[in-house]
């Protein structure tokens, strides 16, 4: 039995990685979130109350697990403390006791707030962010210009550094049509950030390093999905850091462990935010169907999702990139009562094609081939799952070449049947 489970999103994010995480965490002792910023949103349903985590690891809800917030995680301080404070409210306590973050992640800065949105306004630039400062932030991590969190504990460090940084942003603002930003206009709030944090910071890679030598049991939580993944996914439209499973562990500063799980999360149809290429998507009333019955709108933005069929060829791609032993099934409720179609393999020219590579998804030839399969009606309730939707999972496994163990039946944490411990 392993004790690290890998959850990685196995399409464009918002498979539901949150309630599969919160659903595990009873069972495991720390929860880290590995990447991405508070450009994320994992929804989970606690208490029967809907809850939104944008920067703290879906673990939170679970008294007993400790989260931390890794190195490589973009974080706003200022949306952290904030979503703290959301928690707080409704009786969970975010303490140093509950929660590391770690001292060098990189700090989204105002800056990078603005030049993501005017870069999103200048035409022929927009890739569809949510202005979120996510880019901005990771290119200055790689430039070596970044704010880091324990940067903002020294206010004449802090004010020093942002005065080089902002030299040459406000140049870069002014070509696109901002406002400049002045080293005074920022210092002391993100130093009360900063002091306000303090508790909270601290070395997490080896805290991480020490955990899995003791044999703690440790949940790995990616932000977005594989299709998004800056290496590996339909670049340009893509996000800025590595999603994949196997990143997490350098991203964390910790060796692969011996014998680890990796737990892919999908849907039971496609959807996607932003823009980008998306050859399933269904423009008609299936697509719409979809949106407003699975509430297909971003938990950070609020934007329509656009929606369309399963997408086998790329779920296979994204099973076989992350190496993923299991899968998580989310929203066959939302499918019950409902055609049941799939994408099982495309055609280019003369090949029928059942693996593809997102950088492909563009090419014009490229058609997919669409099937409809029985479908289920019956309450998806307990472990007597509709002989159809059976069939489904059958055939989900056969073209990814990986297992479902978890079938989410609604939006509740009970909402969900285990088909086997994914731990094992």
């Amino acid at each position: 039995m392993g004790n690290c489970v890998v959850v990685v999103g196995l399409q464009w994010g918002d498979e539901g990685k949150g309630k599969v995480v919160d659903l595990l965490a009873k069972d495991a002792d720390i929860v880290v979130r590995y990447q991405g910023g508070a450009n994320a949103g994992h929804t989970v349903v606690c208490r029967g109350q809907k809850v939104i985590l944008h920067l703290l690891p879906s673990g939170i809800l679970s008294p007993d697990v400790k989260c931390v917030i890794g190195q490589a995680v973009v974080v706003d301080p200022e949306a952290l403390l904030e979503e703290m404070k959301v928690l707080s409210n409704i009786g969970v306590d975010v303490v140093p006791e509950r929660l590391l973050v770690s001292h060098v992640a990189t700090c989204v800065m105002p800056y990078h707030k603005m030049l993501d949105e005017l870069r999103e306004k200048k035409a022929g630039a927009r890739i569809g962010t949510t202005c979120r400062g996510i880019g901005p932030a990771y290119e200055d991590l790689f430039s070596r210009k970044a704010v880091r969190l324990h940067d903002l504990l020294d206010k004449d460090k802090l004010k020093e550094r942002l005065t080089y940084i902002l030299e040459e942003k406000n140049a870069l603002i002014a070509f696109l049509g901002g406002e400049q930003i002045r080293p005074d206009d920022i210092v002391d709030r993100f130093h009360s950030f900063g002091m306000s944090l303090k508790p909270f910071l601290g070395d997490a890679s080896l805290f991480l390093r020490n955990a899995l030598d003791s044999s703690k049991r440790v949940i790995f939580e990616s932000a977005q999905g594989t299709l998004l993944d800056v290496l590996h996914g339909t670049y340009p439209y893509v996000t800025s850091s590595l999603c994949n499973a196997q990143a997490c562990f350098a991203l964390c500063g910790v060796p692969p462990p011996k014998d680890y799980r990796v737990l892919g999360v999908a849907k039971a149809y496609t959807t996607r935010v932003g823009l980008g290429p998306f050859p399933t998507e269904d423009h008609g009333e299936y697509g719409e169907a979809i949106r407003k019955r699975g509430n297909e709108y971003g938990s950070t933005t609020g934007r329509p999702r656009r929606c369309g069929v399963l997408d086998l060829p790329l779920l296979r791609f994204a099973v076989s990139l992350n190496g993923a032993t299991t899968i998580a099934l989310m929203k066959t409720d939302v499918l019950s009562s409902m055609p049941v179609r799939l994408c099982t393999a495309y055609r280019f020219g003369n090949e029928t094609l059942t693996c593809v590579h997102p950088s492909f998804l563009s090419q014009p030839e490229l058609s997919p081939i669409i099937e409809e399969v029985d479908g289920w009606s019956a309450p998806l309730v307990g472990h007597e799952l509709h002989p159809s939707l059976l069939s489904f999972i059958r055939t989900i496994e056969a073209q990814s070449h990986s297992r479902v163990a978890i079938v989410s039946t609604g939006p509740r944490r009970e909402d969900a049947v285990i088909l086997f411990d994914v731990w094992t």
